[in-house]
């Protein structure tokens, strides 16, 4: 939460700049969300027994 208090001529710049850290934040997030999705272990199953791919 924001604490500091924001005058109107700063108002604009205050929030354009709020609005580029929340775009960045989002951007790391999906990076690692896709890179925690291609660490998952793939299971296999051949004749009834279960294999895990070692990276």
């Amino acid at each position: 939460m924001v604490k500091d208090k924001v005058k109107g001529k700063n108002l604009s710049k205050f929030l354009k700049a709020w609005d580029k850290d929340v775009y960045d934040l989002n951007v790391e997030l999906k990076k690692i969300n896709l890179k925690q999705k291609k660490e998952q272990p793939i299971i296999r199953k051949k004749e009834g027994l279960v294999f895990r791919l070692h990276k």
